[in-house]
């Protein structure tokens, strides 16, 4: 769409296409080409949040009407498996029995594994589909809690080649003072592949461990060298 008729749908947006605050984005069915995410710093409640970035978007169902060619999925980062984040993880990742069995209305279907991490899917085509689903009721106040719940049902394209994000950090991490590690590793698509690897920089708690662990060293000038061996 172009940008001017981008300006005047915004423009012109009434109050009755606004949506709730707890829908973060009408789209509920969609394909986009994901040529991107990123994993912002904590906010104010130490949430970590990791965004999609999608391109030539091809609506299949929205709660609005929904005219853009781009979109960004926000997703809260955890490890929990029955999690949002886990949930999404898990639909590009090899589904087993024992997960449907603890599905619990989520829709996880059982398919060959589409890709081994998210870094994988940079430059494919996703179709992504919204679930809401309920976890239960607040012990304050007894509201029931709901929350959206994306899954990948389908990935178009090649996936691109599975790069450790490890070995790339220690990598990059060789030869380079605190800031230029972090620029560089935010800015390398396997570590930004790596959601729980990621969080570890952006809180300052990689290199410390690291360096526990007797697996780098950092020299007067505060540059850091990895230990061979």
């Amino acid at each position: 769409m172009p940008e001017n008729d981008l300006k005047q749908l915004v423009g012109g947006m009434t109050v009755d296409e606004l949506i709730e605050a707890r829908e973060r984005t009408p789209l509920v069915h969609f394909k986009g080409d994901l040529v991107e995410f990123t994993v912002a710093p904590p906010d104010e409640y130490k949430r970590v949040w990791v965004n999609l970035q999608f391109t030539n978007v091809d609506v299949i169902k929205s709660s609005q009407p929904y005219h853009f060619p781009v979109a960004e999925i926000p997703i809260k980062y955890s490890q929990r498996a029955r999690s949002g984040f886990g949930f999404f993880r898990r639909s590009f990742g090899e589904v087993t029995e024992e997960d449907i069995k603890k599905d619990e209305g989520i829709g996880i279907a059982p398919h060959p594994a589409f890709a081994g991490n998210l870094n994988q899917l940079v430059g494919t085509r996703l179709e992504m589909l919204k679930r809401i689903h309920g976890y239960g009721e607040n012990p304050d106040t007894g509201d029931k809690m709901v929350g959206e719940v994306w899954m990948v049902v389908g990935v178009e394209g090649e996936l691109a080649e599975k790069v450790d994000p490890y070995t790339r950090a220690l990598e990059l991490l060789s030869g380079k003072t605190d800031s230029e590690f972090n620029q560089a590793a935010l800015g390398d698509p396997a570590i930004r592949g790596d959601a729980s690897l990621a969080t570890q920089i952006v809180q300052g708690t990689l290199i410390p461990a690291l360096l526990k662990q007797g697996k780098v060293t950092k020299d007067a000038d505060g540059i850091y060298h990895v230990v061979v061996g």
